[in-house]
């Protein structure tokens, strides 16, 4: 989706970067800890190629998870836990849409329309609410910025202190010295209805533009489509197959190669997401809410909608032109 119309191309992604792939949203879980607390170390690759991987499931599986390790008596960072995530961290996003959440959509005619109020939206956002508030497995970081979470979090993982680490394809680069077997997942689905999985694609990924100053347009077409076929020859195919495949995955089993495919060929992404920020950030109503324990969807998608759909109005002006 992220092609407004089938006339004009203003950004292109692909494989001219390894961006497409790394920022993919996955779900990395502990191999040892899933034996040691469900009895089965691949329970969750079976579940995925079932299709019953869910929100619900999520919480279930981490909200019985917790060990006093510091003896307080109470959760904190120091502990044996479900998942451990900053409340306004960006992955709030890719469990909204990759769960099925979705701000933008087609109608009838082919145009794209803004359609963010409906029930599975709504009802997505209650369970991630859930999986954050109502869970005795999930403990808040201490004092953790969107930097140093990014290796903080994972280096907690890596210990063997917390069952699920919710992040990215990138985020195998700080499990490197990890001692415990960890496979990797989708983000889980709404519920079993929804047919597949999907992994958004963070906004950090690298995009081509063409600025309209450019004088000299053959000759920048040609450079890009040269660095796409180089990276689609080369660069690409190496990162997926041997950096993914072999050295970042901690087990060769023909169920998780086929899940690792699965997010493979699931990447996608939404105009309400990619466009966030000129829409009145009307593609991040959940993660609002989330960050700001606020439960109510419908009455934070309401305070934004107006504005966001003037805003809307002249994007799809700009593109349709």
């Amino acid at each position: 989706m992220l092609n407004v119309n089938d006339k004009h191309r203003y950004m292109l992604v692909g494989d001219f970067s390894i961006g497409y792939l790394n920022q993919m949203g996955v779900i990395y879980y502990n191999k040892n800890m899933m034996e040691e607390y469900y009895q089965d170390g691949d329970l969750l690759y079976k579940e995925v190629l079932d299709g019953t991987w869910t929100l619900d499931r999520l919480y279930e599986l981490s909200s019985s998870v917790w060990r006093d390790l510091n003896g307080n008596n109470a959760t904190d960072f120091s502990d044996q836990v479900g998942f451990c995530l900053n409340q306004a961290a960006f992955t709030t996003n890719h469990l909204f849409y990759d769960a099925g959440g979705s701000v933008c959509e087609y109608d009838s005619s082919g145009n794209l329309t803004l359609n963010g109020l409906t029930d599975r939206n709504i009802g997505i956002t209650e369970k991630i609410y859930k999986l954050f508030f109502d869970n005795p497995g999930w403990v808040v970081p201490p004092d953790i910025t969107k930097e140093t979470g990014e290796t903080d979090i994972p280096q907690k993982f890596s210990e063997g202190t917390m069952l699920f680490d919710i992040g990215l394809l990138s985020t195998a680069d700080h499990l490197r010295d990890m001692k415990d077997d960890y496979g990797i997942i989708p983000y889980p689905k709404y519920d079993e209805s929804i047919e597949g999985y999907r992994a958004l694609v963070h906004d950090q990924a690298a995009t081509f533009c063409l600025p309209i100053t450019s004088d000299n347009v053959e000759l920048c077409s040609a450079v890009m489509e040269e660095m796409a076929f180089q990276g689609y020859q080369t660069v690409v195919p190496e990162y997926y197959s041997v950096v993914l495949k072999q050295k970042y995955m901690r087990d060769d089993q023909n169920d998780a190669m086929q899940i690792m495919d699965m997010i493979h060929d699931s990447g996608f992404t939404d105009v309400g997401f990619m466009q966030n920020y000129n829409l009145n950030k009307i593609g991040a109503v959940c993660m609002d809410c989330i960050s700001n324990k606020n439960n109510s969807y419908a009455t934070k998608y309401a305070e934004l909608i107006t504005a966001a759909e003037e805003k809307f109005d002249t994007l799809m002006e700009f593109y349709n032109n």
